[in-house]
Order: C-alpha cells, then structure tokens, then sequence
C-alpha cells in the first residue's frame, strides 16, 4: 500500500479528536476522497440494541399493567384504551427518553462546533419537537389503520405482541435519530413539526374545513384544534432556537454589528409572532388580537424581505432576486384577494403562508451555507512516498 502523509490543522484534531495511529477508512466516489474514522460503530449498535430492547420490554410491561387496570378483555386496535393510544402514550414516553439520552451523548460532536449554553438552551424544545412528530406520526397511522381495520380486535397476547413489535421499531427509530440529530437539521425538524400538524388537523376536519379559512383549524369549532395551535407554537420555539444557533455561529463569519443584532432581534420577533398566532386562536375572544398578530406577521416578513441587502449583504445577489421576486408574488396574490377577488381567502392564506414561510427557510439555509461554507475551509498537507511518484511517473 502507498504511505501518504497528510498534516491538519490543530482544529480539526480538536474537533474530532485525532490522534497517533487512528485507522480511517477512505472513499473515493466523483472526484472526492473523504476519510471516516473507525470507531468501533459494530459494538456501538449492539449497545444500542441492549438498550432499545430493554426500554421496549419494560414499555411493554406498562402496557400490559394498564389493559389489565383498565379490564379489557380483547384490546382494540385503534380508539381510546386501545394499541394505537398505549404507543402514542408509552411508546411516546419511551422515544423521547432514549431518543433524549442518544442526543445528550452525542452533543460532544455539536459542542465542539457551537457553545455548550447554546445546546443546553435548545435541547428541550428539540426533544419537544420530535416527540411532538412523533406523536403526530402515530395519530396519522392510528387514523389510517382505523379505515382499514374497523372494529377489530385482539387477545392480551397478540395485542402485547404487537406492541411490542410497533414499540421497539419506535425506540429503534428515535435512537437513530437522536444519534444523527444536528443543528443544521433544525430547518427540517420546522418543516416536519408544521407540515405534520398541518396535515393532521386538515384530516381531521374533513373535506370542508377550507371553505372557511386557514385560521379556523385553530378555532374552538374545529376538530382537535390543539394540533394546529400546538404546532404554531412549537415552529415558533423552534424558530427562536434556530436563530440562536445560527447567529452564535456567524459570530465566526460576520462582525456582530448593529446590522445583525437587528437582524437577530426581527427574526426573534417573527418566530414569537408565529407563535402567538397559535396562541390567540380565531375565536371571538381572540378575534382582534389573532387578527391584528397575524397582520404583524405580514408586515415584519416585509421588513425583512426589503431589508435584508442591508442587514447581511453576505446573502448574495441571487437570494436578493429571490428575496424580491417573492416579494412581487405576495403583493400580487394580495391584488388577487382583495380588490379583484380572484382567489378564496383560505387560497390567500395559503399561498401567502407558504411563500412567506418558503422565504424564512431559504434564509435560514442561506445563512447556515454562510457558515459552513467557512467551517469546510481547512489548509491540508499531503505528502507521498518517493516511490510511490516514481511508479506513478
């Protein structure tokens, strides 16, 4: 085998922990080489497996205490005191704590990268969110299977079979994820909370909902409407710990000027604004306020879409045609609603929220590329063997 030497920085041996001796493993695909540190993954997986084998049978226990205190003969399937409500409830509890254990085991390879504080202060509301998708996930299968499967059930030990089966897939599952779980992924993590608890709150409410409007999935009239309330306030949570992350992370990139401190407190103030919308529902109690924070929401995504060529002109010149482009697009569907009523309020809401939301994102991803984009940055030596040219020459 050819011997080449190759020098890092001291960062980088910092941040993954290099040392004497590490055996790599090396791929070579599309004109890339890439070096993968062998650290024993086989064992890891069986340690994993231990423990997700533990958490699904002492799941399974519990559930099987609460069929015999509940006195249930034959187990549903789906419904209340049914398999589909003990994996939403103890499948639920099981995922986040292993899923919450895997994550805090694996913030070594975050913190490296980004301030311990700042994990410390979006851990929950990350822990929060993947329970929340997973329970949103489960509701949605419960809600299939109970179109295929009406009325069906099961024995104490057929149902405990597959809870256990479902409950262990559940475990595995968020093990993987908390394992994997970084902060460039918390724009996905919106994502999946929004369209998740969008989704679910559309099904419930039937094939009717949309001949009201957007907001009425949030009101007392709609079925479940917790899911779609719950859902805003979590995006805008998720939003807040986004925006922590990333301006703890530009700080590397971009001078902390006023220019991005009013960027920073903006976006904060949109993600609250978010929530808030969830939080004062369209009823009549709520009417003027949801109303007047949803109109605030309008107005602060076109500060920042005007704004941004100032507030970080690290953007680029094609996130600005973007930027402008979406701008133009709101304006129009807004001509569309109002004065010339061509759309549906509920078509305005929608296309409205998804453009603007769309533009968030993109922003947020943006920004993230800023950063990365400087962290790849590395200086790196590689030396080869004499030999080894002489017989490539």
């Amino acid at each position: 085998m050819a011997k080449i030497k190759i020098s890092v920085p001291d960062e980088l041996v910092k941040k993954y922990d290099l040392h004497n001796d590490d055996d790599f493993k090396i791929t070579a695909r599309n004109g890339e080489i890439r070096l993968k540190k062998k650290n024993h993954d086989s064992n890891k997986r069986q340690f994993n497996v231990i423990w997700i084998l533990i958490a699904s049978i002492l799941t399974s226990i519990a559930f099987w205490i609460f069929i015999n205190a509940m006195h249930l003969h034959q187990v549903p399937l789906v419904g209340t005191n049914s398999i589909a409500s003990g994996l939403i409830v103890f499948g639920g509890l099981s995922g986040m704590i292993l899923f919450s254990a895997y994550f805090i085991s694996n913030r070594k390879k975050i913190t490296v990268a980004y301030s311990a504080k700042t994990f410390w202060r979006t851990f929950p509301v990350i822990v929060i969110s993947f329970v929340l998708i997973l329970s949103l996930a489960l509701m949605g299968i419960a809600w299939g299977l109970s179109r295929l499967f009406t009325g069906i059930t099961f024995g104490h030990v057929v149902a405990m079979m597959l809870f256990f089966v479902f409950v262990t897939a559940i475990n595995y599952i968020m093990v993987r994820i908390g394992l994997a779980v970084n902060y460039g992924m918390l724009t996905t993590i919106m994502i999946l909370v929004i369209t998740s608890g969008a989704v679910m709150s559309m099904a419930s409410n039937g094939r009717n909902w949309w001949q009201h409007n957007l907001s009425f999935l949030g009101t007392k009239h709609a079925n479940n409407s917790w899911q779609f309330n719950l859902t805003l306030v979590f995006s805008s949570l998720l939003m807040v710990a986004l925006v922590d992350y990333i301006f703890v992370s530009l700080r590397a990139v971009v001078k902390n000027t006023w220019r991005t401190i009013t960027l920073r407190i903006i976006l904060t103030v949109t993600a609250l604004d978010v929530g808030a919308v969830g939080l004062f529902p369209n009823n009549a109690n709520f009417h003027v306020l949801h109303d007047k924070v949803a109109g605030y929401l309008v107005y602060l995504i076109i500060i920042l879409i005007i704004g941004i060529r100032w507030l970080l002109p690290e953007v680029g010149k094609r996130f600005l045609a973007l930027s402008y482009g979406m701008c133009v697009g709101l304006v129009v569907i807004d001509l569309m609603f109002k004065p010339l009523h061509i759309i549906s309020l509920t078509a305005f809401e929608l296309i409205a929220f998804i453009l603007a939301f769309g533009w968030i994102l993109i922003l947020f991803d943006t920004m993230i590329g800023i950063v990365e984009d400087e962290d790849d940055k590395y200086n790196v030596k590689i030396e080869i063997d004499e030999q080894v040219k002489k017989n490539a020459d």
